[in-house]
């Protein structure tokens, strides 16, 4: 989740905040609903709005991508081509006949704030020294906006029903106590 400051994201799984130079992964969440194991086309489910978005950092996704990367290969090992189930990426939890499930599609995210020219809040004007009055209008409000880079789409999953309200649930409980640990010096 991003900070009340607006200057960097809190994760959503183990409450770690994260400022001024980091990476973090923003997870959306789309339901799909399958009816006698029949599926949309990711078209239909990437078209559709997420019910529910959560920040990442690097530590938790590396957690959360090997878990997958686990799963993953006993399935592949597991499934047969002529087989029409869809698995919990996450747990390995089979899913078949009339479900909901969860598409999830992470965007890796790059911020950087060291070496970005501050900007002042009344007139606009960029500088590197924020300590002085603005030059242009003496205004000594200033903000730095960040250098971001975003990879859409760098990871899709499919999880559980029940593996979405675990997660849910988790960063619900994060979010209350979120900003214990930061990546500020």
């Amino acid at each position: 989740m991003q900070l009340a400051e607006r200057d960097g994201i809190a994760c959503d799984q183990c409450g770690m905040q994260c400022r001024q130079d980091f990476i973090y992964y923003s997870f959306d969440f789309r339901p799909v609903q399958v009816e006698a194991n029949y599926k949309m086309s990711l078209d239909t489910i990437l078209s559709g709005h997420p019910v529910f978005s959560a920040d990442i950092c690097p530590t938790c996704f590396d957690k959360l991508k090997t878990k997958i990367i686990n799963q993953y290969s006993k399935i592949m090992s597991a499934q047969r081509r002529t087989r029409i189930e869809t698995y919990c990426e996450l747990t390995g939890q089979t899913m078949v006949g009339t479900y909901i499930y969860y598409y999830v599609v992470v965007m890796k995210i790059d911020v950087k704030m060291t070496g970005q020219p501050s900007v002042c809040l009344n007139c606009k004007t960029t500088t590197f020294d924020d300590k002085k009055p603005c030059q242009k209008c003496q205004g000594n409000r200033y903000i730095r906006p960040a250098a971001v880079s975003a990879e859409e789409r760098h990871v899709e999953f499919g999880i559980s029903e029940d593996t979405y309200k675990r997660f849910t649930e988790a960063a619900g409980r994060v979010r209350q106590v979120a900003g214990q640990w930061s990546t500020k010096s």
